[in-house]
Order: structure tokens, then sequence, then C-alpha cells
């Protein structure tokens, strides 16, 4: 693991009682997606943080497995959402049987990888998860985000990779790392993978990516 995405994961630690309290309902978009796709056996929930998208899953599929890095975020899920199981784990190497998952989220999660290897990694391994003709939706951080209004440039002239910081509750501030995509680099990535695009939308600042696996 890099230095980088342990300094994701220190932090995300070190911020889960305040991320989790900020953090309590699922967006639309996620609804809207989950109200959309077939339901089936299994769904996953990439980095799933504190589990606010787990009862959306709960309700369409028979099990539901979430999986994050952040240790303190998982307990935080597991307490809250008890028919669901949750493993500790890094998306880059998912703890899941390949062709197991009908449905997955992978919300806000790639744009905290700081390599492209690392962003093509886990598109990889969401299709390997995911059973044949199986469905996913991912988001990332766009940079037409009104956030960095007034920071495009400065934030391109990095290479798209920024830090945001977090002030937690006591007024201690913790910086995360954020790759902020362009829409032509996240097609590519996504073309590259071994995913089919069904859509890609900007809706609020977020490329949102409705993925497929292939059938069969």
């Amino acid at each position: 693991m890099s230095d980088e995405k342990r300094g994701v994961r220190r932090v995300f630690d070190e911020i889960a009682a305040d991320f989790a309290r900020t953090r309590q309902r699922p967006w639309p978009e996620i609804e809207a997606f989950v109200e959309d796709v077939p339901g089936g056996d299994v769904a996953l929930d990439i980095g799933c943080g504190n589990g606010r998208n787990v009862p959306l899953l709960v309700g369409a599929c028979s099990r539901v497995v979430g999986v994050d890095f952040s240790r303190e975020l998982l307990a935080i899920a597991r307490t809250d959402n008890p028919d669901a199981a949750f493993v500790c784990g890094d998306g880059t190497h998912l703890p899941i049987t390949a062709g197991v998952a009908d449905v997955a989220l992978c919300v806000a999660v790639l744009h905290h990888l700081p390599s492209t290897g690392e962003r093509a990694a886990l598109l990889d391994e969401l299709g390997r998860a995911l059973a044949p003709g199986g469905r996913a939706l991912l988001s990332v951080w766009a940079i037409e985000h009104s956030a960095f209004d007034g920071e495009r440039d400065e934030i391109r002239a990095n290479d798209n990779d920024t830090y945001v910081p977090w002030t937690a509750d006591d007024g201690s501030t913790h910086d995360r790392f954020y790759h902020i995509f362009e829409r032509d680099e996240l097609r590519a990535l996504l073309d590259a993978s071994p995913l089919g695009v069904e859509r890609l939308d900007l809706l609020n600042g977020n490329y949102y990516a409705r993925l497929v696996a292939p059938e069969g």
C-alpha cells in the first residue's frame, strides 16, 4: 500500500465518528440506481464507509457485503446495519469471490486512489466481482464541482491531484487526498476496464457511471 493511500486510511480512521454523523442518507442518484436495476442474490458496496447506502441494498438483494479499509468506519457500519456483512479490505484487492455480485456500488472511492494504476486495478476488481450482466454505479468528484471554483487551474497544474481539508468537531483539520476527474480521463479509464458503460452523467458536481459486466 502506498504512503498516500495509508494516509487516506489514517484520516478516515481519525474522522470516522464526525464523518458518519454527516453521512446519514444516500444521495438521490444512488437511490435512483438501486430502484432501476433488477435485484439479485448478492450486493457489494465497495468503500462502504459508515454504511449509509447499505439499507438500500438490503432492500434490493438477499445478501449485502460492505468492504472498506477504515476499521473505524466499518465498526460504525456493523453497528448500524446488522443485516449486512462487512469485510476490511482494499478495493484494489477485493476479498470477494469472482462473479458473485449482482449489484455493486463504488461511491466516492476511485478519487481517493493516488495513481492511475490503482484506479485501473479497482475497476478490474469491480469487473471481477460482478456476475455476468451485473450492474454497478461508480461516482467520483468532477472538476466542474463548485468546490473548485477559482482553483481549477491550480488543480490541473498538479495533475488534478489535491488535498481537501476536513475540520472535525474538535477543531482539528485533516487533509484528504483527492484526484479530481476530467470527463475524458474518466471515460478513457472506464473504456480500458472490463466493464461496459451504460451511462456517464455529470450530476451535482459528480460524475456517475452506470456500468455493466459482460454476459457470459
